[in-house]
């Protein structure tokens, strides 16, 4: 554990920064909760960061009322000797131990506003507003709490997330939050308030370049910190056989590394000339890569610069809801090109750069790009890349 120090009033605090090796270890071992192995579990709750004052969380997960499950889900545990005023939060992440209650929770992608009142993703904050209870009151018997851990991986990284943006407003005001694999958590409003909260220092968001997890839900989700970049690991291991997300191979390649040593690179796609080249080249994108996803994405934000003359962020534009934001950014684009201008082609070579990801034939769109064609392949988009997140998540549990 690497430490550091700030002043508060006149009295100075010691807080502590986990490693990437201790966070990993956290992130895996919190699956012993509900894996039925007692061994696993002693051997978690036994870890030399603990104290022996620790508290079980169970969530309430699948839907409202389609696979309702209560299950445990994570612990709120005290700092051992070094770390006697830290909490740790941490959470499991997906897992086929409660008849797949949690595929539900995954796949709940609505809206809901989060506990700052940002909107958030609706299955990620039911899990978590669910043990909110259990955490204060496990909280409430402990006394100067300076520092809170909050770690996840996969739905565990998503709830953490969620956890650290409220351990902020009621435990206290230094939160670490480290999370492996996972996917967005909401809207950039809720991005932005958790990055000012924290400070992007304090978001150690892992991930490797092949998992199929953080690129969903798609747009207008979006990552925290931002603006920032969260730390990147690049992997060379195929998208439908899930090993980019599984925990044990993130542990693996954290081992031997400290923050500094994992990227935080910023895209190399940002640049608007790679836009444009990306959009006009022939080649055949790979549909089951995040990185063609990415493109998709900030080709989406460039051409909405371009239509309004403006940088846009387009999660601005989907404050009604996901369904909403599709129709609103469906009639842009075909607005864009009614207008028959530079930027009408701009949008032409986006639809045909799509349709050869999805493996559409435009001329069974029928007449033109329409606003309903537009519609329809922006859905397309957003299916696919869940499906592939979930082929991934499923294809590691079985």
């Amino acid at each position: 554990m690497h430490l550091g120090k700030y002043a508060k009033g006149a009295i100075v605090v010691s807080i502590g920064t986990i490693e990437p090796k201790e966070a990993a270890a956290l992130a895996e071992g919190v699956y012993a909760v509900n894996a039925g192995d007692d061994f696993a579990l002693q051997i978690f709750l036994g870890n030399k960061l603990f104290q022996q004052d620790q508290k079980m969380l169970k969530a309430n997960v699948g839907g409202r009322v389609f696979r309702a499950v209560e299950d445990s889900f994570g612990i709120a545990a005290i700092g051992g000797t070094e770390q006697r005023k830290e909490l740790f939060l941490i959470f499991r992440g997906t897992t086929t131990a409660n008849n797949k209650a949690d595929f539900i929770t995954d796949a709940r992608i609505g809206l809901t506003s989060s506990s700052s009142g940002w909107p958030v993703h609706i299955g990620f904050n039911h899990a978590f507003s669910s043990m909110i209870r259990d955490i204060q009151d496990f909280c409430s018997s402990q006394k100067g709490v300076s520092t809170v851990h909050c770690v996840g991986h996969s739905l565990g990284g998503a709830v953490a997330t969620l956890a650290a943006d409220w351990a902020y407003s009621n435990i206290a005001k230094d939160v670490k939050l480290y999370t492996f694999g996972q996917p967005r958590v909401g809207l950039s409003m809720h991005a932005l308030n958790i990055t000012r909260k924290l400070g992007a220092k304090n978001i150690r968001r892992v991930f490797h370049t092949t998992d199929p997890v953080p690129m969903v839900p798609v747009f207008p989700y979006v990552h925290n910190p931002l603006p920032g970049k969260g730390h990147s690991i690049d992997s060379s291991d195929l998208i439908h056989v899930a090993t980019a997300h599984k925990m044990g191979k993130y542990a693996d390649n954290v081992k031997n590394k400290r923050w500094a040593d994992i990227a935080r690179n910023a895209p190399k796609f940002n640049h608007e000339d790679a836009i444009e080249g990306w959009l006009n080249s022939r080649r055949n994108e790979n549909p089951d890569c995040p990185k063609t996803f990415e493109w998709v994405e900030r080709a989406i934000h460039w051409l909405l610069a371009k239509i309004t003359g403006q940088i846009v962020n387009i999660a601005h534009l989907a404050i009604m809801g996901v369904h909403t934001f599709l129709d609103k950014l469906a009639w842009m684009l075909a607005k864009a090109i009614e207008i028959k201008d530079a930027v009408s082609e701009f949008v032409r070579m986006f639809v045909r750069k799509v349709a050869r990801v999805l493996g559409i034939k435009l001329k069974q769109a029928g007449e033109g790009i329409t606003r309903n064609f537009l519609r329809y392949i922006l859905e397309a988009l957003t299916r696919r890349a869940y499906e592939l997140a979930q082929r991934a998540i499923r294809n590691l549990k079985s």
